[in-house]
């Protein structure tokens, strides 16, 4: 396995030790093979033949260094993956929720979640505030919202109406009563 095929992917802490394990062993592959062509090439060096086994010791080093911003990028990774996870417990605590008399509510698909199987599946955002939510009810009208710029390209959006999310990450959207009275009035 090269350093190249070492891009972590992981999602969970069972895959990180994995991937450090593969990535330990092969940094002292490479640690070892540098050290023994180090000396090759010096004594090749001496002999006035080193030209050939120097490439090969500047390609070996630069792999290693490779390695090396590999596991920092490895260690972000896995940094980044547990404060999702308390974010995502920290919300999930704060359900369930109501909130009265929303402008607007846009829904939309988590990318996230293709990557990390841990993450919820959509996200509602309404004055201001992201919500992660598993499921969605709607009893309202929608209409689409299309960004040209930014990650999320395109979503849902449903006007003054309240929404509701149980413990359990599910919302739900209905047409505001405030509204309907005052259209009545």
């Amino acid at each position: 396995m090269s350093a190249f095929a070492m891009k972590p992917t992981f999602s969970d802490q069972a895959g990180y030790r994995r991937w450090k394990q593969q990535w330990r062993a092969l940094y002292h592959q490479i640690s070892a093979t540098i050290r023994r062509d180090k000396v090759n090439a010096k004594n090749a060096q001496r002999r006035g033949e080193g030209k050939s086994q120097q490439r090969q010791l500047n390609y070996q080093q630069a792999m290693a260094f490779k390695l090396m911003g590999l596991l920092q990028e490895a260690r972000a990774r896995w940094q980044r993956i547990i404060t999702m996870q308390q974010q995502i417990a920290e919300q999930m605590a704060s359900f369930p929720l109501t909130i009265s008399d929303c402008r607007v509510v846009d829904f939309h698909f988590n990318r996230g979640s293709n990557e990390m199987p841990f993450l919820p599946k959509w996200v509602i955002k309404t004055k201001g505030k992201s919500y992660y939510i598993h499921h969605i009810t709607a009893q309202c009208a929608w209409t689409t919202r299309e960004i040209p710029e930014g990650s999320t390209k395109g979503m849902l959006r449903f006007r003054n109406c309240d929404l509701y999310i149980s413990a359990e990450g599910e919302a739900t959207i209905t047409t505001s009563v405030a509204k309907e009275e005052a259209k009545v009035a």
